[in-house]
């Protein structure tokens, strides 16, 4: 009877301990530089989770704006493209305001954003978790030489974003 009980507690251990682990939760940052085209932004950038660095291409599509004068306030939704079958969506609200002149040749808006990470695929199939991300966006932002825009109405944004990612899987899918 000893060892019975002895073996369902380090049975129901193993399966805590293993079930506690798929939702850990882990730093998620990076920065994205991008372009917007047609009703869409379009980017890429160098993301870490947890202790991986990952190559995303993104798409995020704004799915909200309501204007206030020099503020915005808005929803997006941002597809996260890590590759292999390995993505998730940003489901985000933001404010912005005008820093200068937006409709101008140097026009520069600032956007604030919050949001939660939702509909993932591969690796991030059971994702969950809370982000924020901030930066400039407007015809005076200027990405570095090293990020070739796509197809563009002339707008980019800078993104840089920090938060808590859970249950991500180690491994992503396999091509």
């Amino acid at each position: 009877m000893r060892f019975r009980l002895t073996l369902l507690f380090v049975l129901s251990f193993i399966l805590t301990v293993c079930a506690a682990a798929q939702d850990q939760c882990v730093p998620f940052g990076g920065t994205l530089y991008g372009w917007h085209n047609g009703n869409a932004w379009h980017g890429e950038g160098d993301f870490t989770v947890g202790r991986k660095t990952m190559h995303a291409t993104v798409v995020d599509t704004n799915t909200g704006n309501t204007k206030y004068g020099d503020m915005w306030l808005g929803t997006e939704t941002a597809v996260f493209d890590f590759g292999g079958g390995n993505k998730v969506e940003l489901l985000t609200e933001y404010v912005t305001e005008h820093h200068t002149d937006a409709v101008a040749k140097d026009g520069l808006f600032h956007v604030n954003e919050i949001g939660s990470f939702a509909n993932g695929e591969g690796m991030f199939k059971n994702a969950w978790g809370r982000f924020s991300s901030q930066g400039p966006f407007g015809p005076g932002v200027t990405l570095p030489a090293n990020i070739k825009p796509g197809t563009n109405d002339g707008m980019f944004w800078i993104g840089q974003y920090n938060g808590m990612i859970c249950g991500v899987a180690a491994e992503g899918k396999k091509k």
